[in-house]
C-alpha cells in the first residue's frame, strides 16, 4: 500500500511526458523559399508585403528602419562587389546559415521563411547547382520579374536620389521630381535585349527544374488588388501545405515603385517601342 501512491505517481509523469512530447511532434513544418529576381523589380516591397502576412517571413527583422526587413541576405556577392571570390561551398553554408537563423527567428513553426536573391548573387555559371541546391532541399522559388525593363533602367538611374520611404507625401514628392532616364538608342537597346535574354534563361531554368515549388510572379500585374491577392493565395498554397491562406488584410508599408508607363519614365521612349 505504501508504493501504490508512488507508482501512481510515476505513471502520471510518465503520460505528461509522452503528451508533452506528442505535442511538439505535431509541430507544423516550416517551409523554405527563395525570391529570386533583379535589381529594381520591386521585390523589396514585395518582402515587406510578404512579411506582413501572418506566418510568413522574409528576410530578418530590423526594427526602427524604413525596411523594417533586411530581405537581401547574399548581397555581398552582387555584382558591385564581383571582386569577392566566390565559392560555391560557401555559398551554400552561408545560404544554410542564413535558413538557419530566419527558423530560430519564428516563435512558431509553420511559417514560410525566405529571402530575396538577385541573379548575379548566383552567377550564371552556377545556375544548375543552384538549383540542385534548392531540389535538394525542398526550397521553393518566387521568380519575380519586372517586365517593364525600360522602367526598371530608369528606376536603377534614380537610385542614388530616391530612397525607399514610407511616408507617402515624400514618396509622392520624389516620384515628381524624380527625372526621365535620357539615353540614346545604341546605348537602351543591347541592355534591354541582354536583360530579358538573362530573365528568359532564368525562367526556362527554373520552370524545367525539379524544384519542390515554382511560381513566375509579374511584377507590373500586382498593381492590381484583385491579381496580388490571387498571386499571394497562390503562393501560400503551393509552397505550404499548412493550409495557409491570403486574408487580403495584409499590406506593405513602402509604397510600390513607379507604376508609369515607359513613355512616362524614358525621354523619347517613342523612339525605343
Amino acid at each position: 500500500r505504501y508504493y501504490a501512491p508512488m507508482m501512481l505517481s510515476l505513471i502520471l509523469c510518465i503520460i505528461a511526458v509522452y503528451c508533452c512530447s506528442n505535442v511538439h511532434s505535431k509541430k507544423v513544418k516550416q517551409f523554405g523559399y527563395l525570391l529570386v529576381t533583379s535589381q529594381r523589380s520591386g521585390s523589396t516591397w514585395f518582402c515587406v508585403l510578404l512579411s506582413s502576412i501572418k506566418g510568413v517571413q522574409c528576410g530578418t527583422p530590423q526594427p526602427n528602419k524604413a525596411v523594417t526587413y533586411n530581405s537581401e541576405l547574399m548581397i555581398k556577392y552582387s555584382y558591385i562587389n564581383h571582386s569577392i571570390p566566390f565559392h560555391w561551398e560557401t555559398w551554400v553554408s552561408e545560404s544554410e546559415r542564413h535558413f538557419a537563423q530566419l527558423a530560430s527567428s519564428q516563435s512558431n513553426a509553420g511559417h514560410l521563411i525566405g529571402y530575396k536573391l538577385m541573379y548575379d548573387q548566383v552567377r550564371e555559371e552556377n545556375r544548375d547547382k543552384f538549383l540542385k541546391y534548392c531540389s535538394d532541399n525542398d526550397i521553393s522559388i518566387i521568380h519575380l520579374v519586372r517586365e517593364a525593363t525600360p522602367n526598371r533602367f530608369a528606376s536603377q538611374n534614380a537610385m542614388g536620389s530616391i530612397k525607399h520611404s514610407t511616408n507617402a507625401t515624400e514618396a509622392a514628392k520624389s516620384k515628381e521630381t524624380t527625372q526621365k532616364l535620357r539615353t540614346t538608342v545604341d546605348k537602351m537597346a543591347p541592355m534591354i535585349k541582354d536583360t530579358e535574354a538573362l530573365v528568359s534563361r532564368w525562367s526556362t531554368a527554373i520552370r524545367l527544374s525539379v524544384a519542390t515549388y515554382s511560381q513566375y510572379v509579374v511584377y507590373e500585374q500586382l498593381q492590381d488588388p484583385k491579381i496580388l491577392s490571387r498571386t499571394l493565395s497562390s503562393l501560400l498554397s503551393g509552397i505550404s501545405s499548412n493550409h495557409m491562406h491570403y486574408d487580403g488584410k495584409s499590406s506593405s508599408s513602402l509604397l510600390k515603385l513607379h507604376a508609369d508607363r515607359c513613355e512616362d519614365r524614358v525621354v523619347h521612349y517613342q523612339v525605343f517601342a
